[in-house]
């Protein structure tokens, strides 16, 4: 649930990542996912730019180029599928950060 990016930015031994966040069962509050929640990012014409899936806390991430303006991540599992409302701003992988938080957070019901 802390923003990830702060750490994997690039500048310390943390690996780098492009995207990554915390997917939760619920938009406030509530509980993480846990292992195998299918993380899509794609382009704002609907590519398909990197799948992930969720580990064990329900941590995801990509590693790899910026994050383009309009993107936008996805969520699934073998019941539900949810994509994100609002696109992201250009470089803006930081889900934990910017946009979510305790009370929006990134999640599929």
């Amino acid at each position: 649930g802390q923003e990830c990016l702060s750490c994997h930015d690039g500048s310390n031994r943390a690996p780098r990542f492009t995207l990554a966040g915390t997917a939760y069962n619920q938009r406030e509050g509530g509980v993480a996912l846990g292992a195998g929640v299918e993380v899509r990012l794609v382009d704002a014409q609907g590519g398909l730019l990197g799948v992930t899936r969720t580990d064990a806390e329900g941590n995801y991430w990509l590693r790899g180029g910026a994050v383009p303006a309009g993107a936008r991540v996805g969520l699934r599992n073998a019941l539900r599928a949810m994509e994100m409302v609002t696109p992201l701003p250009a470089a803006g992988g930081a889900c934990n950060g910017a946009c979510h938080g305790a009370t929006n957070r990134v999640y599929l019901p």
